[in-house]
């Protein structure tokens, strides 16, 4: 618990947590005279590796290209899966993304193989754009590849590009393993977060800004009455939104057994304010 003063508009916290830490909910209260506004964040850190055990589903990985990549269970360097590059043709390329917001530089690494026509169809890797390491080409064994990543907002994308003419070998790459930089982001405001204010003063009197929330069962294996008006918001702990409901009554029933199980933020806004709650999601 840290109970501290802000005296200017940018302040940093300073607290030792395990190096196992991989979410941490960050509940804040912040006071003005009689204004006051609560603020709720979820901050992802520690080691993180995506070695896509579970698909695409871990981290918010997008595809682009003319084909997306997909799952490999027969060439992998280590567990039972790897991705791999889409099936394209001539001058068509296969991307695989991931947006990140990293607080400090820090270092991307990935396992790289390649299977394709020698000095044509390639291999590269991009951050916002910008073309990084070496393009990689024709066959090679699993390589290490290492890339540093400066502080900021981030579009990584790994991309296989063909010529106009010629195939060679499987015609694809593989990457596995990929350990990912430390990567921050608020739930509430979604992946990239937004340029408002993440805590603020609400112009509303202390004594009418706690708006009332109950949620049961909770842990839930799907199905969760809610006590409570305004709009409702869920989002995961990689800061999307993956629910939204307008409660015109006071009591309403949610139905979330589409959603796989894992902790979730629940967020409530009416006249009255925000109020959150934490969910915790378990099928039986």
């Amino acid at each position: 618990l840290i109970d501290t003063a802000l005296h200017s508009p940018l302040s940093t916290l300073h607290f030792t947590t395990p190096d196992t830490l991989t979410h941490l909910q960050l509940a804040t209260q912040l006071h003005l005279g009689r204004y006051s506004a609560p603020s709720c964040h979820y901050l992802v850190a520690g080691e993180r590796m995506d070695s896509f055990e579970e698909g695409f589903g871990s981290y918010p990985w997008r595809q682009g290209g003319t084909h997306g990549w997909v799952l490999d269970s027969v060439t992998r360097r280590s567990g039972r899966f790897s991705v791999r590059s889409g099936n394209i043709g001539y001058r068509q390329t296969s991307d695989l993304l991931l947006e990140v917001y990293l607080p400090r530089k820090d270092t991307l690494t990935y396992w790289l193989k390649t299977s394709t026509e020698a000095m044509y169809d390639k291999f590269q890797f991009y951050v916002d754009g910008d073309r990084r390491g070496t393009e990689a080409w024709g066959e090679s064994d699993w390589t290490l590849r290492s890339h540093t990543i400066a502080a900021g907002r981030h579009t990584l994308r790994w991309r296989y590009v063909k010529d106009e003419s010629g195939d060679d070998g499987s015609d694809c790459v593989w990457i596995d393993d990929v350990r990912l930089p430390l990567a921050l982001w608020d739930s509430a405001y979604g992946w990239f977060g937004t340029a408002e204010p993440l805590v603020g003063i609400d112009h509303s009197p202390l004594s009418t800004l706690h708006s009332p929330l109950t949620i049961y069962p909770n842990p839930t294996t799907g199905t969760v009455t809610v006590e409570g008006s305004g709009t409702l918001h869920l989002y995961d702990l990689y800061g999307r939104e993956v629910f939204a409901q307008t409660l015109h009554s006071p009591l309403s029933t949610l139905h979330l057994e589409s959603l796989p199980d894992g902790i979730y933020l629940l967020l409530l806004r009416n006249t009255h304010g925000i109020t959150y709650q934490r969910l915790i999601l378990q099928h039986e």
